[in-house]
């Protein structure tokens, strides 16, 4: 081959090496680099183009900073579906790397890249990242939250609000609950005036609510474990808020608590007898009724108040039924002093103390029809005319009063000659076992027509 015959072939060489250097030279000064992503930052169509860095062929460097603008630009919702695309050893490596930023993030003092931080780390939460993972990404959600930031309002919370939160974190987020509720129940404890021990009540309430709402195992148990200790901190200041878990728990820890406050002989803290009203009426008639039944067996028995006695002879009818009839009559004290309403009672003024125990009796006897559905024992009732206490005779006369047959208003009459002094259990001129025979023989027509038409 001649000289004149090589120039060709070398000079197509020559463009062919120029070519391929060109396009090195232009692929790697093409590379996407992180100074790329930012400077979409701040522009228009930045979500489609941290989608596309993200998806492209890019260094993991590039595809965590995309994430990472959308998360500092409170776009973080964006991540679930596009990081879903990708395979999950990628998704992984990526969102490893965002975490660790996310975490650096949290330690600032800046309050806002805080904020976006916690958004981003439950949308990150919501991609199937691996159980170590996303346990961190629960960690940063429950650092944002734990303290002041529970409180702020729903408008300032950006995407993942307390809610949202909790439901993510699952059982790792009780300890928030349960600070917070150690948090109001402190200031509750020293609030000085009724609208702010009204307000925390209120708080203290919500959070239960929120706890309830999540339906965790652990919940019911976490709860009464933190009010027993409540109530054992504050006893016997108590309020409202501490009664509760005391409408739906089912927790064994709340029992000592329920038990000591009906026991309690004082009879004159506003908190306790708030308290005793929703044990007795709710605690002891829905959720716990086998203790309902013995505590207030020893309530008919033991009560100074003169008030809870009744409270639970009626909710021993509700839950025993029938057998509710005996624990009332044998259980209540054969003593017209025990059965009083003391004059020192808060509710005394709402009362004729005198006539106290005949009406609570009446009212007594009138729930009877009501929680055994009208299906009177009236044998017990003649049975307890014959016993040799008093107390039991003249609750007797009374419920006969109401549901007896003529047969039982005519031996109901052939006590009238019985002289027995009952004046410390009645009043006025009912001071004779007799005259109060016949009395509420006399009231028969109009009792019994009162028991019909409840």
């Amino acid at each position: 081959m001649n000289r004149g015959d090589l120039m060709p072939a070398l000079m197509n060489r020559i463009v062919v090496l120029l070519l391929t250097l060109v396009t090195v030279v232009t692929a790697v000064g093409c590379k996407t680099d992180i100074d790329d992503v930012r400077k979409w930052e701040n522009a228009k169509g930045r979500k489609e183009k941290m989608k596309e860095f993200i998806l492209a062929e890019n260094t993991l460097e590039v595809k965590v900073e995309a994430v990472m603008v959308l998360v500092r630009k409170g776009e973080g919702s964006n991540l679930m579906p596009i990081l879903k695309e990708l395979p999950d050893a990628e998704r992984g490596k990526i969102t490893e790397e965002a975490v660790a930023q996310l975490e650096k993030m949290m330690e600032g003092d800046d309050q806002a890249a805080q904020l976006r931080a916690k958004d981003g780390a439950y949308y990150l939460a919501q991609t199937g990242p691996s159980d170590e993972l996303r346990a961190r990404l629960r960690a940063l959600l429950i650092k944002w939250l734990d303290g002041d930031n529970f409180w702020r309002p729903l408008e300032t919370v950006g995407d993942a609000d307390r809610t949202k939160i909790l439901e993510e974190t699952g059982a790792m987020g009780l300890p928030v609950i349960m600070n917070v509720l150690n948090d109001r129940f402190e200031k509750l404890a020293t609030a000085q005036t009724d609208e702010r021990r009204n307000k925390l009540q209120q708080d203290i309430m919500g959070i239960v609510d929120l706890a309830s709402g999540l339906n965790l195992a652990e919940t019911d148990e976490a709860i009464a474990k933190l009010f027993a200790e409540q109530i054992d901190k504050s006893y016997p200041n108590l309020y409202e808020a501490h009664a509760i878990p005391y409408t739906t728990n089912k927790s064994e820890v709340l029992k000592e608590p329920a038990k000591r406050i009906l026991l309690d002989p004082d009879y004159k803290t506003e908190g306790l007898n708030i308290l005793r009203d929703i044990i007795i009426n709710e605690y002891y008639t829905e959720v716990q009724t086998k203790e309902g039944i013995s505590v207030c067996g020893k309530v008919l028995r033991e009560d100074r108040s003169g008030f809870n006695r009744w409270m639970c002879a009626r909710t021993l009818l509700k839950v025993a039924l029938e057998g509710g009839v005996d624990h009332v009559f044998l259980g209540l004290p054969d003593d017209p002093e025990a059965v009083k309403m003391p004059a020192d009672h808060p509710l005394a003024s709402q009362f004729n103390l005198q006539e106290y125990f005949v009406e609570e009796s009446k009212a007594f006897c009138r729930s009877i029809g009501v929680y055994l559905d009208n299906k009177i024992p009236l044998d017990k009732f003649r049975n307890y005319l014959k016993s040799t206490r008093t107390v039991e005779k003249l609750v007797a006369l009374i419920c006969l009063s109401y549901y007896g047959t003529d047969a039982d208003v005519a031996t109901m009459r052939t006590l009238e000659t019985d002289v027995t002094d009952i004046s410390a259990w009645s009043y006025g001129e009912l001071n004779t076992l007799g005259k109060f025979a016949v009395f509420f023989a006399d009231a028969h027509n109009e009792n019994a027509a009162a028991a019909k038409a409840q």
